[in-house]
């Protein structure tokens, strides 16, 4: 199988190689008894020297520089994807992330040699064995992690932060796919593009345009875009109440837990004084909403920014 690379580059690359060594492959003369000894011969040694490289990126992957680096890193097209659909990212620790495309590097090339060898094995296929003599090391050049752990990349091309245009998945062991957060898609031009609240624009936010703003920023649950909320947010609007419950916007924060961003809120929130034991209609503060929502790590960033949490 043909697994591009994010830009969609590195597929095209390796068909235009892969053709033509199979053609080749297909003129072999499986029945030579020294033309099979000497493509197993090969296969062996490409097999050899890729695992020996695959080791010693294992033995790098615990001295990665910032290992609990939160970053974004694009999931791999297929080759017969749509080049053009939106990109579809993954999050978590740097070592993390990086420790799971060697994995699926690793395995990836284990079902290959037992694919391989087994045909070989069960229906004396050679032409399995010329291609992996030539397709195995380029695969394994080409591959991220490899690049970074072996050659000296700078990185597997991950992002520090998650824009606009990104969207957020999460997969689980089964291989299920969930959206978190829907991109919004490629940016516009900027004579085309949708005025947006920010601190540039519109420094000056009225009070019923807010609370549309916090209430639209609630019913989005957890694909909510929280930018344009914490950017309306300043000393006036920090402790604004919703007029039908008294939701404020750290409230609003704390019980978003699926939603990206909700730290840097409920940190802007903290920075503009907002008031962490003013009550809802209900009774409840901001901690009882992380209570409620099980947003630990909220209640946690309260405890570092506004001292309340509990020990």
């Amino acid at each position: 199988f043909l697994i591009m690379d994010p830009s969609g580059k590195s597929g095209m690359g390796k068909m235009f190689v892969m053709l033509p060594v199979m053609l080749y492959a297909r003129k072999l003369d499986a029945e030579d008894p020294n033309t099979v000894l000497l493509i197993r011969c090969a296969y062996g040694v490409v097999q050899a020297l890729t695992f020996t490289i695959l080791f010693l990126t294992y033995t790098r992957l615990s001295s990665i520089s910032n290992p609990t680096q939160i970053v974004y890193i694009e999931k791999a097209k297929g080759f017969m994807d749509d080049p053009s659909a939106p990109k579809k990212y993954t999050k978590g620790k740097k070592q993390e992330m990086y420790s799971a495309k060697f994995n699926e590097l690793l395995s990836s090339s284990c079902m290959g040699i037992l694919m391989t060898c087994g045909l070989h094995y069960y229906k004396g296929m050679v032409m399995g064995l010329a291609i992996q003599c030539v397709m195995g090391p380029f695969n394994l050049y080409d591959n991220a992690v490899i690049g970074v752990m072996m050659w000296g990349k700078k990185d597997m091309g991950e992002k520090l932060e998650l824009t606009d245009e990104m969207t957020l998945i999460e997969i689980t062991e089964g291989g299920k796919e969930t959206v978190l957060r829907e991109g919004i898609g490629p940016k516009k031009d900027s004579s085309e593009a949708v005025p947006r609240i920010n601190k540039s624009s519109s420094p000056k936010v009225s009070e019923t345009d807010f609370e549309e703003l916090l209430l639209d920023t609630w019913d989005q649950a957890g694909s909510a875009n929280l930018k344009p909320l914490i950017s309306a947010l300043d000393s006036t609007t920090v402790n604004h109440r919703t007029k039908e419950y008294g939701w404020t916007p750290l409230m609003i924060f704390c019980g978003l837990r699926g939603a990206v961003g909700f730290e840097d809120g409920i940190r802007r929130c903290a920075e503009l004084g907002a008031d962490v034991e003013v009550r809802d209609e209900e009774g409840w503060t901001a901690l009882h909403w992380c209570a409620y929502h099980g947003n630990g790590t909220a209640v946690k960033v309260l405890k570092e920014t506004c001292g309340i949490g509990g020990a």
